[in-house]
């Protein structure tokens, strides 16, 4: 879901990196609603638990490859 949907836009390893808090992730889900308004609401929120629950401030940053962070991040 992370690859189908983050990988639209920008490398979907960088959902990976950065590490952010909880707020940070409630607001990058209201504010990409409507870049994926072809999913539907469970699957939106099944998404972003996924990233605030593995991708968070508790947690190391997880080592990417250079080459999987081509096309760059967008900030964070």
């Amino acid at each position: 879901m992370v690859l189908d949907s983050c990988g639209a836009c920008h490398a979907a390893a960088c959902a990976a990196i950065g590490q952010r808090t909880q707020a940070r992730w409630e607001s990058l889900k209201q504010d990409h609603r409507d870049k994926l308004s072809d999913m539907g609401d469970a699957d939106y929120d099944v998404l972003f638990a996924y990233l605030s629950e593995n991708f968070n401030d508790a947690r190391p940053e997880p080592v990417v490859p250079p080459q999987f962070l081509e096309g760059g991040c967008t900030p964070f």
